[in-house]
């Protein structure tokens, strides 16, 4: 059985930062350090600072990122960066 995986997009307004599959993700919200893996629940949430994730090839990238929005549903996760509350 092959290993489950998330599908990751990272962009702005005007372009594609990211998109391909990941392992998993880490990023900070107002109540802390949150993880998202595979087969996670729906989430929505507000994120500053730095995001990190394991691509599927192993490799640790990390994105610092201010005001953005970050949705996760059915193994999916959308970040949209310079997102205005």
């Amino acid at each position: 059985m092959a290993d489950v995986t998330l599908t990751l997009t990272v962009r702005t307004r005007d372009s594609l930062l990211y998109e391909g599959t990941v392992r998993s993700l880490t990023a900070h919200n107002d109540y802390g350090r949150f993880d998202i893996l595979p087969g996670h629940s729906n989430y929505i949430s507000l994120v500053d600072g730095l995001i990190s994730f394991v691509t599927d090839a192993g490799l640790d990238r990390n994105l610092r990122v201010q005001n953005a929005l970050l949705t996760a549903s059915a193994n999916k996760i959308s970040i949209f960066i310079g997102f205005r509350h």
